[in-house]
């Protein structure tokens, strides 16, 4: 198969997006997120308007603290929906029949395999992610001046912490029974969604402060030191032989 390696990642890429893109359930999860989005953001306003909105630094935290966390929240949980979605069946049919296989027989490095379809895996909930934010940052700045911090976290570090997760998923199918493999994104999920709303509650992990953006970089580097160690032992070898 001529090509460089980045063309056959994007060939593997769009086979398998745009078999997603056929199903209804991707148009469905979409319709959800940006429903629940413009919703959000309607009633941020509507409450803020309501409560005469932050005139002194209390309640301008207050609100950072809220629009923050929400933010915050919708840089990963559709990823929580999409991978175990569009990973399990996809995932099991092409293992069962061999499709790894194949395309292990050809130039196709496992590199390009596991990163073309995790980037398929992690585009749908990465488009209803960014929609869902754009659609609600408007609002909430309407309400107060949101630091670049929390945009930097929800537009750029989380999601590229999700994309690792949605790889290391496929990685992990490649070497283990797939349903294993869908687990750590359904744990990782879950304890993401206790972490942030606990670390507000507690006022350790305050939207753009110091502790909450190591937090958020530390996700990062943790997805980054998983997906280099499986993809140190993801030879051809152990892939053939799982």
């Amino acid at each position: 198969m001529a090509g460089s390696g980045k063309s056959r990642t994007f060939l593997i890429f769009g086979r398998d997006f745009n078999e997603y893109r056929k199903g209804k359930i991707m148009y469905i999860i979409l319709a959800v997120l940006l429903i629940g989005a413009a919703a959000c953001g309607f009633g941020m306003v509507s409450t803020a308007s309501g409560a005469n909105a932050p005139v002194d630094e209390t309640g301008r935290q207050i609100w950072i603290n809220i629009l923050g966390t929400i933010l915050i929240l919708y840089s990963f949980l559709p990823q929580m929906i999409s991978i175990p979605v569009f990973a399990t069946r996809p995932l099991t049919y092409e293992k069962a029949n061999g499709v790894a296989m194949s395309l292990l027989a050809t130039e196709i490095t496992p590199r390009e395999i596991w990163t073309g379809k995790g980037l398929a895996i992690f585009v749908p909930g990465a488009i209803g992610s960014y929609l869902g934010m754009a659609i609600m940052t408007p609002f909430f700045l309407r309400i107060i001046q949101i630091p670049v911090t929390i945009f930097l976290c929800c537009y750029l570090v989380m999601p590229l912490a999700m994309l690792l997760m949605a790889i290391i998923t496929v990685q992990l199918s490649m070497l283990k029974n797939v349903d294993l493999a869908i687990a750590p994104s359904y744990v990782i999920g879950f304890l993401l969604l206790a972490l942030f709303p606990a670390g507000l509650q507690t006022g350790l992990l305050l939207p753009g402060t110091l502790p909450w953006t190591l937090t958020c970089a530390g996700i990062l580097i943790l997805m980054l030191i998983i997906e280099r160690i499986l993809a140190a032992k993801l030879t051809v070898e152990r892939i053939i032989l799982a």
